[in-house]
């Protein structure tokens, strides 16, 4: 959330594969991460 406010993903969000290796978490953490984030209206 704290990235998504401060915009720091510029014009284009990250790929889960990008994000599950910067977080160092697997593909099923980052697509319920992205799911609830969806759900929430963001």
């Amino acid at each position: 959330m704290r990235r998504l406010e401060a915009k720091a993903f510029g014009g284009a969000f990250p790929g889960e594969l990008q994000l599950a290796t910067e977080y160092d978490v697997s593909r099923h953490t980052v697509r319920e991460a992205l799911r609830r984030l969806r759900q929430a209206g963001i």
